[in-house]
């Protein structure tokens, strides 16, 4: 039985993966940054370092510290991609909405 974070990581992680064409080890790194900030209810880069669990790494802070600031100045995650998925999916509901409008409009 997984505990709360590691049900949550392990959802978010399942979820990105379906949205976003990156490396499982990049993958499981933005989940971990997603993680920290929620955590820590911050978006710097220290205060996101210091909630990470031992299990994201062994390293220090400093070393954490380095590794989220690696990820996103080598970032690979095209914004023009992940919008897509967003507003493919959005669109995707509203056509069904309006297609069940239609359908069921003409019935009155």
């Amino acid at each position: 039985m997984l505990n709360n974070q590691e049900y949550i990581t392990s959802k978010l992680e399942e979820i990105l993966h379906e949205i976003l064409p990156i490396s499982s080890k990049r993958l499981k790194n933005l989940v971990a940054i997603i993680t920290g900030i929620l955590l820590s209810k911050s978006v710097i880069i220290s205060e996101i370092s210091q909630k990470l669990k031992d299990n994201y790494t062994d390293a220090t802070e400093q070393s954490k510290i380095k590794r989220i600031y690696r990820f996103f100045s080598t970032s690979t995650i095209k914004s023009d991609y992940v919008y897509y998925c967003f507003v493919y999916d959005i669109l995707k509901k509203w056509l069904f909405l309006i297609i069940g409008y239609c359908y069921h409009g003409n019935e009155d």
